[in-house]
């Protein structure tokens, strides 16, 4: 019994999942949508050692909680998520009640810019794409950024009211949510190095930003999304001290910067963010490696939790030796805090139970070699 006690203690330290380790998973709202979804999900969260779930509960500018739900201070007008298909089913309070039982921190998951799917046939008339179709980011003639060319249509966080309609968002729903353990902010960025120059954008600038240097615009657009970090960091502070801010953010930090405007480094230097979630989502340990070496992050690896590939690509599996790997990888580089994208790609294979074997297998292995050198 007391070998067995040991395997699984040695089990859940090689995953990170005892101590003060944080072993994430990133869930969707497919998977949260009835009681039933959320209930399967706290525990296979809880039966395989996991203690943080990142709900994403505002997918596209929607909803799966409820808006002005009772504080009504902040005026939330956004609608109800298509992946409810009509339910009233508040799916955070729910969460948030239940994972209480497991022991489970619960981290409100939001995308901040992006917000429409590829498919507008899914908003309803009433969505924030219809009532505000003008603050969709365009390029430097001023022409709007192409449906396809990203993930949905972004929002101009150089729009002065669309900073502020978002933190009205995020103040509605840390207010009437005070139980959530965290804010997880996810595109926080721009779409790419060619949009950020909406006219109501550069209307704060003055007219010199459209004819001065390549350079210098992006370094304004990175300064427009430090800021905004800065000012929801705040924000979160103000309203609950103990509240955690975090955000997914491009593993590669040279193309967060040249390609999205996203300056992570900068923000964990500055100490307006608690935590970064690396998007470290490469199919290859030696690029996972180099981008682990990095000499700046070693003084912010408890600030740093290292986000790994989780899924399959269509057709072609992704298999769970790899996520295996990548966990060590991490671990070897003195990274503890790991989060998987995303608890569907888990399920679709039964991933837990691969993943406990593996590491019960590496486990045993290491015990009998332990042993053998120990008679020796």
């Amino acid at each position: 019994m007391r070998r067995i006690i040991l395997v699984i203690m040695l089990l859940l330290a090689s995953l990170g999942l005892v101590g003060e380790s944080i072993s994430a998973v990133w869930v969707l709202p497919w998977d949260l949508v009835r009681e039933t979804a959320i209930d399967s999900v706290l525990i296979n969260l809880h039966n395989n050692g996991q203690n943080t779930l990142m709900a994403e509960v505002r997918y596209r500018a929607d909803a799966i909680y409820q808006p002005n739900k009772l504080n009504t201070d902040y005026i939330n007008l956004e609608t109800r998520s298509h992946i409810m298909k009509g339910s009233d089913f508040d799916a955070l309070e729910y969460l948030i009640q239940e994972a209480k039982k497991f022991d489970i921190q619960v981290h409100a998951w939001i995308t901040t810019f992006v917000i429409t799917p590829h498919d507008l046939t899914k908003l309803p008339p009433d969505h924030l794409y219809h009532r505000h179709p003008d603050w969709i980011t365009t390029d430097l003639d001023g022409k709007r950024m192409p449906l396809t060319s990203a993930e949905g249509y972004f929002l101009d966080p150089g729009i002065p009211e669309v900073r502020e309609y978002t933190i009205n968002i995020i103040n509605d729903l840390l207010l009437n949510y005070p139980q959530l353990a965290g804010l997880h902010l996810d595109y926080i960025r721009y779409p790419g190095e060619d949009y950020g120059y909406h006219p109501l954008a550069m209307k704060e600038l003055g007219s010199d930003y459209f004819t001065s240097s390549y350079a210098d615009r992006m370094l304004w657009k990175e300064a427009v999304i430090t800021r905004f970090v800065a000012d929801v960091y705040h924000r979160v502070k103000e309203l609950n001290p103990r509240l955690e801010l975090s955000a997914a953010v491009i593993a590669d930090k040279v193309k967060g910067r040249a390609k999205y405007s996203q300056n992570w480094q900068e923000w964990l230097d500055e100490g307006i963010i608690d935590r970064v979630y690396l998007m470290a989502y490469t199919k290859e340990d030696s690029v996972l490696d180099i981008q682990l070496s990095d000499p700046d992050l070693a003084s912010h690896k408890d600030k740093i939790v290292v986000g790994l590939r989780a899924w399959d690509d269509g057709k072609i599996i992704y298999p769970v030796q790899q996520i295996s790997s990548k966990i060590h990888v991490s671990r070897n580089k003195g990274f503890n805090h790991i989060a998987l994208f995303s608890y569907g790609g888990i399920m679709a294979r039964n991933n837990w139970v691969n993943l406990r074997e593996l590491y019960v297998k590496a486990d045993k292995l290491k015990e009998l070699n332990k042993r053998e050198n120990y008679e020796r």
